[in-house]
């Protein structure tokens, strides 16, 4: 039986799961919305495919069985924890201090900023995640 040349559909759907790859590594954290509307916060475990047999593209993610639309998955923006540090220097450029949350060690990403919206805008523009 020869090869069938891919549809529209198929070659537009495989442009998706490529794209997604590319811009998402495996452990990605994700939001993905189910049947009934409610969202559920989890990370992929599997880079996306196409679904065998379909022209639907895919990913597993952790905490659900199988596999789900992809269409229903969107990259989680991780929160942002600030601190009010307020250094005994004079100098008031760094009194506020913003970092990702669960990146709570001696190498996690930060910002600092005369206020907070200042600390935050420097740790997105210097570390940014999930943009």
């Amino acid at each position: 039986m020869g090869r069938t040349t891919p549809t529209k559909v198929h070659l537009r759907a495989r442009a998706k799961v490529d794209a997604w790859n590319a811009a998402h590594d495996v452990g990605t954290a994700v939001r993905y919305r189910k049947d009934d509307g409610s969202v559920v916060r989890t990370n992929t475990r599997h880079v996306a495919t196409l679904q065998s047999g379909h022209s639907t593209p895919v990913v597993w993610l952790d905490g659900i069985v199988g596999c789900v639309d992809l269409d229903r998955v969107t990259r989680d923006k991780p929160k942002i924890i600030t601190t009010h540090v307020y250094p005994p220097i004079p100098d008031r450029r760094f009194d506020w201090q913003a970092h990702y949350e669960g990146e709570e060690d001696e190498q996690m990403a930060t910002g600092s900023g005369p206020t907070e919206a200042a600390a935050i805008l420097d740790l997105i523009e210097n570390h940014p995640r999930g943009e």
